[in-house]
């Protein structure tokens, strides 16, 4: 059965396998590499290259955390203005340099950046943190999840809002024991 009202951009029409369908919105995906990032002025991952194992090497552009103090990394972004609420997810691709078990603690969180905010005035940044398994070998990408609900958690962001999302490697926490 198709719905009695048009859709609109970024929407398509999926079924609930009973013959339903129902307008859904498409979340676009914003990418956040270690090309883009900022660092901050202190307590910063460095930016580093990882040598492939082809020949000749690739060059893999990485940040690297240290593992033994908190380092942190920024990125200055635009929340896309189809945004709808519902919260965000940030998906964390990471290698470890040697390790090969534990896991590694990572942290995100937001600063919204519109018109009437001061830069000049310190921000506290509410983090959400997720223990992240490294692979089972070193070099091998690992992945894992942090999830934002809409409101304070993302630091109230709206559609079209220009933000920094700071990410920490929080090495000091007991939770991360990769080394």
């Amino acid at each position: 059965t198709l719905p009695s009202i048009a859709g609109v951009n970024n929407q398509f029409l999926p079924t609930d396998g009973n013959g339903i369908t129902n307008w859904r919105t498409v979340m676009p995906v914003v990418r956040l590499g270690p090309g883009g990032s900022m660092p901050p002025v202190s307590s910063f991952a460095t930016l580093d290259v990882r040598a492939g194992g082809s020949t000749p090497n690739e060059a893999v552009t990485v940040l690297d955390f240290d593992d033994a103090s908190d380092e942190f990394i920024d990125w200055k972004v635009v929340l896309p203005i189809n945004y709808t609420g519902g919260g965000l997810t940030a998906r964390y691709k990471f290698t470890a340099t040697t390790a090969s078990n534990g896991g590694v603690l990572w942290s995100g969180g937001f600063r919204t950046m519109v018109n009437a905010d001061d830069v000049d005035v310190s921000h506290t940044y509410d983090y959400n943190n997720q223990a992240m398994t490294v692979a089972s070998v070193a070099g091998v990408v690992a992945t894992g999840s942090i999830l934002f609900a809409s409101g304070s958690d993302m630091d109230s962001l709206s559609a079209g809002d220009e933000f920094i999302y700071r990410t920490r490697r929080f090495s000091t926490d007991s939770g991360d024991t990769a080394d």
